[in-house]
C-alpha cells in the first residue's frame, strides 16, 4: 500500500491547453473598426473637393439696381365726414365718374358689417386668384430687415376683402339713403386713373428733387387707407395714378451713367415678375452731387402702381453661358512673354531662350 501511494504522488500535474476558437465575428468587427479610423482620419487631413451643379444662364453682373418710381398722382380728399368704405379694388382702372367709395354719416354700412350681415359673400374664382396672386407677390419680396411690411401688407388684405364684401352692399345704399334715416356721401373718381389706398409722400416728388437719403428704405413710411376707418373733412380717401407714363430713378456712377446714356435705350427687366420692359435713358445730376439715372416707360406702370421701390436689372448684354461659381476660379502666377522672343532654336518646335546664371556669374543660356 506504501508502495502505491508513493507512486501515485511522483505523477507530474500539467495545466490544460484550451483549444483556439478564432471568434468571426470579432475579427469582422475589427477589421470595420481599422476601416471608419482609417476613413475619419483621411477625411480630416485630405481637401475636400465640393460638387457644384453649372447651369446655363445669363453672364450679366452688376446690373442689378433699386430705383424710385415716380408717376402722375392725384390724392383725393374727403368733403365730409363719417366711416369710408371702398367699392374698388387697388389696382383697379376707374374711368371718370365712377364709384370709388362712399362716407357714412351715420355709421349704419359699419353696423352691418359688424352685424355679420356682410358675412355670406361669397367670392368668384377670379377674386380668390387675385387674393393669392397678392399672397405670393408679397411672400417673394418679403424681406426680414423690412418686417414693418409685414402690417402694410395685412391692412392691404383685408382691405381687399372688405371691398370684395362691399360690392354686395352697393344693392342697400339706395334704400338707405331714401329711408331719411341716414346720410351716405357717394365718392366718384374726379379723374380716369388707377385706384391705389396708400400714400407716403412722395406724390409729388419729381425726378431733380431726388437725393440719396430717399433711397435708404429704413426712413421710408407709407400709410394705409383702410376700409371702414373714420375720416374727417379734407383727410385723404385714395390716390389716383393718371398717366401710363412714369419714371424709375437710380443711383450711379458718372462713367456707367455715360455708358447708359449713349445706349439711349435699355431693356429693363423687373425682379418683382420677372418681366421686361424698354426704357429711355437720362442722366441726371441733381443738387446733393451725385449722379441719378432716369428710366421712362410708357407701359407695365399698372403692375407696380402700389410700389415706390422697384428692383431691376439693366439688360445690356444678355450673354448666356455657363455660370461658374468663383470659389472655382484658381489663380496661379505666370509670364507674359513677346511674341517676338519665340524662337525655334535646335529643333523645329517654337520656343524661347531663358538666360541663367551659375554661382561664379556665368551666364549660360
Amino acid at each position: 500500500m506504501a508502495g502505491r501511494e508513493s507512486g501515485s504522488s511522483n505523477r507530474k500535474i500539467r495545466q490544460y491547453r484550451k483549444p483556439l476558437n478564432i471568434n468571426l465575428g470579432i475579427i469582422i468587427f475589427s477589421v470595420i473598426f481599422v476601416y471608419v479610423v482609417i476613413c475619419v482620419f483621411l477625411y480630416f487631413t485630405q481637401k475636400h473637393i465640393m460638387g457644384y451643379e453649372v447651369k446655363n444662364g445669363s453672364l450679366s453682373i452688376g446690373n442689378v439696381y433699386q430705383g424710385i418710381a415716380l408717376r402722375e398722382e392725384t390724392i383725393v380728399t374727403s368733403n365730409d365726414s363719417g366711416y369710408i368704405n371702398y367699392y374698388a379694388r387697388e389696382g383697379e382702372r376707374v374711368g371718370f365718374g365712377k364709384l370709388v367709395c362712399s362716407i357714412d354719416e351715420s355709421g349704419q354700412l359699419k353696423e352691418m358689417f359688424d352685424a355679420g350681415k356682410a358675412d355670406d359673400t361669397q367670392l368668384s374664382d377670379n377674386n380668390l386668384t387675385d387674393i393669392k396672386s397678392e399672397i405670393t407677390g408679397y411672400m417673394s419680396g418679403f424681406e426680414k430687415k423690412q418686417f414693418s411690411g409685414v402690417y402694410d401688407f395685412k391692412y392691404s388684405l383685408e382691405g381687399t376683402a372688405l371691398k370684395l364684401a362691399n360690392i354686395n352692399v352697393l344693392q342697400d345704399l339706395q334704400s338707405l339713403n331714401g329711408s331719411g334715416s341716414s346720410l351716405i356721401s357717394l365718392c366718384s373718381a374726379p379723374v380716369s386713373g388707377i385706384v391705389v389706398y396708400s400714400t407716403d409722400g412722395y406724390e409729388t416728388l419729381t425726378a431733380d428733387q431726388i437725393t440719396q437719403d430717399m433711397f435708404d428704405k429704413e426712413d421710408y413710411s407709407k400709410r394705409q387707407l383702410i376700409n371702414n376707418e373714420l375720416v374727417a373733412s379734407g383727410d385723404t380717401l385714395y390716390k389716383l395714378a393718371t398717366d401710363e407714363n412714369w419714371s424709375i430713378v437710380i443711383q450711379s456712377d458718372p462713367e456707367r451713367a455715360q455708358e447708359l446714356l449713349e445706349e439711349e435705350y435699355v431693356q429693363v427687366r423687373f425682379l418683382k415678375n420677372q418681366c421686361t420692359s424698354w426704357a429711355k435713358v437720362n442722366v441726371l445730376n441733381n443738387e446733393d452731387g451725385n449722379t441719378y439715372v432716369k428710366l421712362d416707360f410708357n407701359n407695365s406702370m399698372i403692375s407696380f402702381c402700389t410700389d415706390r421701390y422697384i428692383d431691376i436689372e439693366l439688360v445690356t448684354k444678355d450673354e448666356q453661358g455657363l455660370k461658374v461659381p468663383n470659389s472655382a476660379i484658381a489663380e496661379k502666377e505666370f509670364f507674359l512673354v513677346p511674341k517676338e522672343y519665340v524662337t525655334k532654336g535646335n529643333s523645329s518646335e517654337n520656343g524661347v531662350l531663358k538666360e541663367t546664371y551659375t554661382e561664379n556669374g556665368e551666364a549660360s543660356t
